[in-house]
């Protein structure tokens, strides 16, 4: 097995090496950084959709047919595109049905029962 191959133990400690060193970063809170960031796991669940998928990737069959150059500055402007598409949509999400979701479950009999798991957990932690 070549040390490039997605699954040698090489990568593996690249990667955990990469991790750790990004994870040791103190870069603060940057609020744009955050929003974009926060979308980032709904983008790809939105484009890896097999619905999706199957109208999105052959559509773009069309820009292969372009000189090279023009098809790299046509595949960066269609991955910020997408990316922006995409992380609007979750916000959307965020904003019409979780937040309305959340507040619901706290004024009703869940969200009651929850705070007081909470608090029986945290009297457990403090003991």
């Amino acid at each position: 097995m070549p040390l490039t191959a997605m699954n040698s133990i090489f990568m593996l400690c690249i990667s955990v090496c990469v991790f750790r060193a990004a994870s040791e970063l103190k870069i603060g809170s940057i609020l744009s950084i955050n929003m974009l960031a926060s979308g980032s796991f709904a983008v790809y669940l939105i484009h890896e959709n097999w619905l999706v998928r199957k109208t999105l990737w052959p559509s773009l069959a069309s820009i292969y047919s372009s000189p090279s150059i023009v098809l790299l500055f046509e595949g960066i402007l269609f991955t910020c595109a997408l990316y922006v598409a995409c992380v609007l949509l979750d916000l959307m999400r965020q904003r019409f049905f979780e937040q309305p979701l959340f507040k619901f479950i706290d004024s009703c009999f869940v969200g009651r029962m929850l705070d007081s798991f909470d608090e029986w957990v945290n009297s457990i932690e403090g003991e």
